[in-house]
Parts: C-alpha cells; structure tokens; sequence
C-alpha cells in the first residue's frame, strides 16, 4: 500500500508535466460565412483587438483562450495556428469570404491604441468605397469537458470620407458549444465549435440590415483599385506588377517619427502599409525607403527584415528606375536569405533607363525635405557599382 500512494503522485506529476509541455493551437483562419453580403464595392478591413488581458500584455495578441487536458490541468494557452495575432486571422476571414461575394478587399492594420479617427485615416489610406472596422473587446474560450466562449465585437462601416454608416454589436456566452460526456474534448473538436461560432458571430454581424444596406448601397469608385484580400504572413510578390496609382503617400516627418521609436514591430507594421497599398510613392518617400534597407541590410532581426522585405515589395510596385542599382547590391549584399529574395523580385520588375540618375545612400537626402522636380537625368555606365559612386560597402 505504502508503494501505491508514491508512484500514483508520479504519475498524476507525469501528466501535469507532459500537459504543460504541450501549446494547443487552433486554426480560425479559414472559416466560410453564410449570409455574407454581396456587392463590388471596394473595401478595407482591419480587426482592432481590445481585450484587456492583451492590453495588459499578461496574454499574446494570439491568445485565444485555455484547453484544458483529462484532468483538468491548463495547458500552455491555445494560440493561432498561424501564430500571428487573432486579430489578423479574423481579418483575413472577413476580407476572403466577403471577396467570395464580389467585394474587392483588402486588409490594414491597427493598434490598440488608434482612436476611431485615426483607424479611419488608416484605412482612408488607400481608396476605398468603405471601410469595416472589427473591434474585438472579448474573445476568450475554456475548453475541458465542454467548450465555453465568451465574445464582445462591434462591427462599424464608414465611407470613404469616414461617416458613420453602421454600427452593430454582438456579445455573449455560450458554456456548452461542444460537450464530450466521456472525457475530455479534443483540440480538433474544440477548434470546429469555436470555428462555427465565430463564423455564426461574423455572419450575424454583417447580416444586420444597417450593415447590409451599408455594403451593398453606394456608387462605387474603388472595387477595382482596392488591393487583394487577406494580406498576411510574409509578402509575396505578384507575377506582373500593374502600374501604381497616382497618389502621394504620408511624408518622412511622419514616417521618421515612427522609426525614432526604435520599435521593429511598429516599423514593420508601417512597412506593410506602404506595400500593400500598392499606389505611388513621392521621390522622397521612396529615397526615405532606400535608406533604410541600405542601412539595415546587414541585420538579422527576423521582424525587421521582415520590414525591409515590405520595403522591397513597395519598390517592386513603383517601379522607378532609380533604385534598380540599389536593389542590385542589396539583392549581393544583404546578410538574409529572405530580404536577398525580394530585392531580387524588386530587380526583375523595375525597368532598365540608363536615362535615369540612380540613387545614392548615405548623402542623407532623407533628413531634409525634398521636392518633386528631378534633377536632370544623367546616363550610367554599364557595370557601374556603388564603389564608382564614392559608397562605402559595410562590413558584415
């Protein structure tokens, strides 16, 4: 008896180890909704993630909630199988299964800290016919021998000069979505009753007739220009780009007032708006986004070469010649294999002019304002390098 007592706690400390060992993940990314509007209109979307254990920063932007084993014990916490934030997974599912209808969508990011003013000049950014915000101020599931979920969204709708045009809420708490009565649920089982619960909450969301006259009411201007849907994880590039819109982005003071925070998720956050765009940038934007892959092509940091690979994908849209030398050496210089990659694909889509003056780093041109007029054109010498142009090649 006395030898039954001591391995029964080994093994109970077994289990309460090997369950703590193991992250539930579940995948929410690819939900199909019914009773989605229908229209051609072009649309931005962005899910604003409030929920205060975020805010407070005790659980990650991909925290979905705690699944629990056969005893009970809490696992690790059941993130995104994407691993990116929840906020960008239901985004996704928005812009993809409102673009099964016809709508033309593209997706913006936000952080908890934007007001509703500034997430409408965020999304305003790019044209759109209009622009759905998903605030998410509750998401959070427990799953042991049934599944509970806990939500509180509000879904607004704004033109494109950002009037309010609908408001809807949905708030809740279902105890009993999934219920296993002989023993614990499965991560896939709770994954597919959260899955359809989400996907009921969205539909419901934009089947309310404020929502529905909101999306399918309105002259459309923008369904072609809007970008594609469901931006996410690393950028890829398109086979062909088309020719960017005309349109003059956010100037450097702005841009330099982000980078001054030394914060790469905030710079790389940035980073994927000049790219997903998908418009024209002034010269001076662009000289500001051929500095900094110039300085930074020698890091590692997967978040900021992440940015820089954004930085790439914005030139591959312009396709100004200027930069076709810059993109050649960071394409044989740059420490990644990834940011290596894009500058190649920036390379191959902007066009040969021995007509234009390339750019030159490191003359701090960025730092000061700078017109639009260029200076006359001056023709390059086949096979010129950097090295002709009086740079200095970092070590690294």
């Amino acid at each position: 008896m006395n030898r039954i007592i001591p391995r029964t706690a080994f093994f109970l400390l077994f289990l309460f180890l090997v369950s703590g060992c193991r992250t539930t993940r579940y995948d929410l990314s690819s939900i199909h909704l019914d009773k989605v509007p229908k229209s051609t209109a072009g649309l931005a979307i962005a899910v604003q993630d409030l929920r205060p254990f975020v805010l407070s920063g005790e659980k990650p932007p991909s925290y979905i909630g705690i699944h629990r084993d056969g005893l009970g014990i809490p696992k690790d916490g059941a993130n995104t199988a994407s691993g990116k934030a929840l906020a960008e997974d239901i985004a996704t599912v928005l812009a993809t299964n409102l673009a099964r209808q016809g709508f033309t969508t593209r997706t913006f990011l936000l952080s908890p800290e934007d007001d509703e003013q500034t997430s409408i000049r965020k999304g305003a950014a790019s044209p759109a016919d209009r622009i759905v915000i998903l605030r998410m101020e509750m998401f959070r599931s427990d799953s042991w021998a049934e599944v509970e979920l806990r939500w509180k969204f509000r879904l607004d709708i704004y033109d494109e000069q950002g009037a309010r045009l609908a408001s809807e809420e949905n708030e809740g708490l279902a105890d009993s979505l999934k219920r296993n009565l002989t023993g614990a649920i499965s991560d896939g089982q709770a994954q597919k009753a959260l899955s359809e619960k989400l996907s009921s909450i969205l539909a419901d969301l934009l089947a309310t007739p404020a929502c529905v006259k909101a999306l399918e009411t309105g002259d459309w201007r923008h369904g072609k220009q809007a970008a594609g849907a469901g931006q996410k994880g690393e950028p890829s590039r398109p086979a062909r780009p088309t020719a960017p819109q005309d349109r003059t982005s956010t100037g450097p003071d702005t841009v330099q007032s982000i980078l001054a925070s030394g914060n790469y998720q905030a710079v790389r956050d940035w980073a994927k708006e000049q790219a997903v765009r998908e418009l024209r940038h002034s010269r001076e934007m662009l000289d500001f986004f051929a500095e900094l892959i110039w300085e930074q092509r020698g890091k590692s940091d997967d978040i900021l070469v992440d940015a820089l690979a954004y930085l790439c994908l914005a030139m591959t849209y312009n396709q100004n010649p200027r930069y076709r030398l810059l993109m050649e050496v960071v394409r044989n210089e740059a420490r990644t294999k990834k940011l290596r990659k894009y500058a190649k694909n920036a390379l191959n889509a902007i066009p040969v002019d021995a007509a234009v003056t390339q750019y030159v780093p490191g003359k701090g041109q960025t730092l000061v304002p700078i017109r639009m007029n260029m200076a006359p054109p001056q023709p390059r010498a086949t096979g010129q390098s950097f090295a002709a142009l009086e740079i200095k090649n970092s070590r690294h």
